[in-house]
C-alpha cells in the first residue's frame, strides 16, 4: 500500500510512504516519508473532482499499471516504455477515448490540445509513472472504425483524467502526485499485482475513515 497524505484538503504538499504487509498481517514501513507535490488547488474528494480544477483527488485506488519514458527499470506490474506514438487523451467531445491510453493518434481524430497529453513530450516527469485508477473506464478495446482504442463502459466526462503518481518537475501539478524521480522509480519496481496494490490519499484526518 502506499499512502499520500497532508494536513488539510488545502494542502499543495504532502508525504508519501510505502508501506508492506507483515506475516502477522500488520503493516511495516518499506519507504518513506518522501516529500510529494499535489495539484495547485489541492485536494478534492474524489467523486467531487471536476475536469479543470487543478486538485487531486482524495480517496482509495487500485493502481493498474505503469508506464514511462525510460526503459522497464524491472517493473512487475505490466509497464509500457511509451514512444512518440503515445497519447493519454481527456477530450470531452471525444467520450469513447476520454481517459484512455492510446498507442497511436488516427488521422481523423480531433483532440484539442489542452485534452490530450502526448506522453513522450513530458521529459523526465514521466520518466516512470504509475497509473491512478480514477475515473478510468472499462471494457477498453481496438476500434477499427476508429482506429483507436475506445471503452465500452465510458468514464465521466466532467470528472477529468489522466491522474498519475510521476517524477516532480518544475512547481505543482494539474491533478497528479509527483515525486523525486528515485523514489518514484524505487515505487515502480516495487508495487507488486500479487499484492493488490492501493493507493490511499488524502488529507490525513479524511484517509483514516477510508
Amino acid at each position: 500500500m502506499i499512502t499520500v497524505s497532508s494536513r488539510s484538503f488545502g494542502s499543495t504538499t504532502g508525504s508519501l510512504k510505502a508501506w508492506r504487509r507483515a506475516p502477522r498481517g500488520e503493516w511495516v514501513l518499506a519507504r518513506g516519508p518522501v516529500q510529494v507535490v499535489l495539484g495547485y488547488n489541492g485536494w478534492v474528494k474524489a467523486m467531487q473532482r471536476l475536469q479543470g480544477t487543478g486538485t487531486t483527488p482524495a480517496g482509495r485506488f487500485r493502481l493498474p499499471y505503469a508506464f514511462g519514458n525510460s526503459p522497464d527499470p524491472g517493473a512487475r506490474l505490466g509497464y509500457r516504455h511509451v514512444d512518440a506514438g503515445d497519447w493519454w487523451p481527456y477530450e470531452p467531445r471525444d467520450p469513447a477515448t476520454y481517459n484512455v491510453f492510446q498507442q497511436r493518434k488516427a488521422a481523423q481524430t480531433r483532440w484539442r490540445g489542452d485534452y490530450a497529453e502526448h506522453l513522450t513530450s513530458y521529459g523526465s516527469q514521466y520518466a516512470y509513472a504509475l497509473v491512478v485508477d480514477f475515473n478510468l473506464p472499462s471494457g477498453v478495446h481496438y476500434s477499427q472504425q476508429r482506429h483507436q482504442r475506445v471503452a465500452t463502459k465510458r468514464a465521466d466526462t466532467a470528472r477529468g483524467g489522466g491522474i498519475f503518481l510521476h517524477v516532480r518537475g518544475d512547481g505543482l501539478t494539474a491533478g497528479c502526485v509527483a515525486t523525486n524521480r528515485r523514489d518514484m522509480r524505487w515505487l515502480v519496481r516495487w508495487v507488486r499485482p500479487g499484492a493488490r496494490p492501493r493507493l490511499v490519499m488524502g488529507p490525513h484526518d479524511y484517509i483514516v475513515t477510508l
